[in-house]
């Protein structure tokens, strides 16, 4: 299936989602949780398996993943536990949706 272009949509948390798909591959992703973020690194590009992705969080435990449903449609979750300046020790999860653009 062609998941091929920009993806948008919203989290659990009332934050929003983006991403970009290209060649079968994730990148550019990111998304707002509350007053944090997560964002995949600028130079990772990561492959999608069948219609599912996972991005592991860098310098913390957790990951995003996603599931594509169609062409237009993907869902998926998220994790973090780690240390943010001036807010020491976090932990946040949730879910999300996005629809190609």
């Amino acid at each position: 299936m062609d998941y091929n272009g920009t993806w948008k949509g919203s989290t659990s948390a009332g934050g929003s989602v983006s991403f970009t798909v290209s060649g079968g591959k994730v990148s550019g992703l990111y998304l707002t949780h509350g007053n944090y973020y997560l964002k995949q690194q600028s130079s990772s590009q990561v492959e999608i398996s069948g219609n599912e992705f996972s991005i592991d969080v860098v310098l913390a435990e957790g990951e995003i993943k996603g599931t594509f449903s169609s062409a237009t449609k993907c869902s998926g979750s998220y994790s973090y536990s780690g240390y943010v300046i001036m807010a020491g020790k976090v932990s946040y999860s949730g879910t999300f949706e996005a629809t190609k653009q």
